[in-house]
């Protein structure tokens, strides 16, 4: 005999069924817990280096490498790629091109600054602004946004060439350094504050860099101390010099050629010649607060300052030209492919 089965108990049983089909979307379940994004992974630092790739030093191809791997920028003979800088998410080089127009490559993409002759040698992003300093038709100049101003010249050095090496905003204020120059060599140091001309220095010198850092302006660059125009690694604090004593007696020729604040301190990075003078060869060298300490580099050309670590640049000398280098710490990083050229600038990310 069949038993029979009461509507009200198959429709509460399919009501069970159904509701325990449902629990078991976790997207339905209310008790399901929103899963926590993990922590976010530091960003990875990027590393830009702006140079050359000739043995010689003194001519193109422009070439980037950015962390590591070389690009070519413009592969004339007459281009470099002198300086660097970033901006958002733009990476920008300056230098100059095949004609000898000063530009900048903002992404790869060339913008000629001025149809005369000139080039571009530092680069800095100062309120969303990109300041370039370098020289046009023999005139020390500096850029705002590609617009130019061009310097004043000394009136005792008429004839002369001036070239802005290095630039430096604070504040409303505008410093660029540089030098008169002839025959290719640098003859007299200067440093332009908003277009006003001072000169550092009555003897033979040059200037290669400027910071300012509470209020004191630093230059760094070499001084003439023999009569035959031997130079000596010196840094200019607030007009005032002193010696950058990075080999015994400065060797026979010294050049202070790039500066950073490291801990409050000026950090200063060069080259000197240490051997006899028939026999020797030039060394890089750190000094800081009158400490020296050796570097991987024996040309530094530019040093850098991100998230503590020190950054540094150049070229090392062979009997088959020049090599570029990549320095963290003082750990030499690779450059790749492996080739012959120097490494002007650096700017890290």
């Amino acid at each position: 005999m069949k038993k029979k089965i009461n509507k009200l108990s198959v429709f509460c049983i399919t009501a069970i069924v159904g509701c325990l089909i449902c629990s078991c979307n976790p997207e339905d379940d209310p008790i399901t817990p929103t899963p926590v994004d993990p922590t976010p992974e530091p960003s990875q630092t990027h590393i830009y280096v702006a140079g050359i790739e000739n043995p010689y030093g003194d001519c193109g191809p422009a070439v980037c490498w950015q962390d590591g791997v070389m690009q070519t920028l413009d592969a004339g003979f007459y281009a470099m790629a002198k300086a660097v800088c970033v901006k958002g998410n733009d990476i920008i080089y300056g230098g100059k091109d095949e004609e000898n127009h000063p530009v900048i490559w903002k992404n790869g993409v060339k913008q000629v600054l001025a149809t005369g002759n000139g080039c571009v040698n530092d680069l800095k992003v100062v309120n969303n602004k990109v300041y370039a300093a370098g020289e046009l038709d023999g005139q020390a100049a500096y850029w705002v946004d590609g617009v130019v101003t061009l310097l004043p010249t000394d009136p005792d050095a008429l004839g002369y060439t001036f070239v802005g090496e290095a630039i430096f905003v604070n504040g409303n204020d505008v410093y660029v350094a540089g030098n008169t120059m002839a025959y290719l060599d640098a003859r007299g140091a200067y440093l332009w504050k908003n277009s006003n001309i001072q000169r550092l220095s009555d003897k033979v010198s040059k200037a290669c860099d400027v910071c300012v850092n509470n209020n004191n302006v630093y230059v760094v660059g070499s001084e003439s101390y023999t009569e035959g125009n031997i130079q000596k690694a010196v840094m200019w604090t607030n007009g005032t010099i002193q010696d950058v004593q990075v080999t015994t007696n400065n060797g026979l020729s010294s050049e202070a050629s790039s500066i950073a604040i490291v801990n409050g301190q000026p950090y200063v990075v060069a080259t000197g010649w240490v051997g006899t003078a028939y026999q020797g060869a030039y060394k890089g060298f750190v000094w800081q607060n009158g400490v020296t300490s050796n570097l991987n580099c024996s040309n530094p050309q530019d040093v850098f300052v991100y998230n503590g670590d020190v950054y540094v640049v150049g070229f090392d000398k062979s009997d088959w030209g020049n090599k570029p280098m990549l320095l963290k710490n003082n750990s030499k990083i690779a450059l790749t492919p492996s080739t012959e050229g120097v490494a002007f600038a650096v700017y890290v990310k």
